[in-house]
């Protein structure tokens, strides 16, 4: 992951088409109801998927997971909800940033998912998928720097002075660009 080696006893796997398929495999025979591929891809503040993580969706997919999250754009791209094969599947692109000293505009922010999942004899369903666009206060208070994971809400309606212009701004700005960019492109 970023250029970094991996040494033991630490284990990190890196996208490799056969390891994914194991791991899936594994997952079946050990009688996972339910799999989730966490996926590190994708091109750093671009704000859609590019071929590769396209790629390695389908193959998830193709291999019987039921849902795929990713990270590493460090910006949030969009949630698809779709049918395949008459299966209910969930992509989340990229989560974007949690807790993150980047600045610019994009990369201010992050994405929470839940999903209900619901099985019904065999088939397995999602009901439900939530998201909440959250902003990073990144806030010295004293000798100590908070960072605070902020949903939309008027924080200095409730603790006056919480936030400062600059970072009312840029809140501002992440959760409308942010919005904007899900209301043209989330699915399902």
């Amino acid at each position: 992951p970023s250029g970094l080696d991996v040494e033991k006893p630490l284990i990190i796997n890196y996208i490799d088409s056969a390891q994914i398929k194991t791991d899936i495999q594994t997952a079946k025979e050990r009688g996972a109801d339910y799999i989730i591929c966490h996926m590190h891809w994708g091109t750093e503040y671009k704000f859609l998927p590019n071929n590769y993580q396209k790629k390695y969706e389908a193959l998830c997919y193709r291999n019987g997971a039921n849902m795929v999250i990713g990270g590493h754009p460090h910006v949030v791209q969009p949630i698809v909800k779709k049918s395949i094969n008459n299966e209910d599947k969930l992509t989340v692109w990229s989560l974007g940033n949690f807790v993150s000293n980047m600045q610019t505009r994009p990369t201010r922010g992050g994405l929470m998912v839940g999903a209900t999942i619901k099985k019904e004899g065999q088939k397995i369903a999602i009901k439900n998928v939530e998201h909440y666009l959250v902003y990073v206060l990144k806030k010295k208070e004293g000798e100590v720097t908070q960072y605070y994971i902020l949903p939309d809400f008027n924080y200095n309606a409730a603790r006056p002075n919480f936030m400062d212009s600059k970072n009312t701004t840029y809140f501002k700005n992440f959760m409308e660009d942010s919005s904007a960019l899900f209301t043209k492109y989330n699915r399902g």
